[in-house]
């Protein structure tokens, strides 16, 4: 008697080649992490997705397809700020965003 086969069907998908953004927000002068502010990213496509950073400055964005992004950091008493980052698949991305208070104008 020779060897049974047996046949199994089993459908693979392959993982989502997504990436994250984890970054800080500092003051650019004390040195101070800066809660509350709206991290805005715009992938090429035009979407965009925020997040708000916690106590210590600190945000995440998920689920981001791979390519060059946008990031626009607000926060009340402080300049607008926009840098680049290169989002890569299956990788968190690292930001360090530094943003300058705005001057008082009397």
């Amino acid at each position: 008697q020779g060897p049974n086969f047996v046949d199994i069907d089993c459908s693979l998908e392959a993982e989502p080649k997504l990436g994250s953004l984890i970054g800080t927000v500092k003051d650019a002068e004390a040195g101070e992490a800066v809660a509350g502010a709206t991290v805005r990213i715009t992938d090429a496509a035009g979407k965009e997705q925020t997040a708000t950073t916690d106590a210590g400055g600190n945000f995440k964005l998920k689920d981001l397809p791979p390519g060059p992004v946008s990031i626009k950091v607000e926060a009340q008493g402080f300049m607008n700020h926009v840098n680049q980052a290169d989002i890569r698949a299956s990788e968190d991305t690292r930001a360090a965003l530094a943003k300058r208070a705005r001057r008082k104008t009397y």
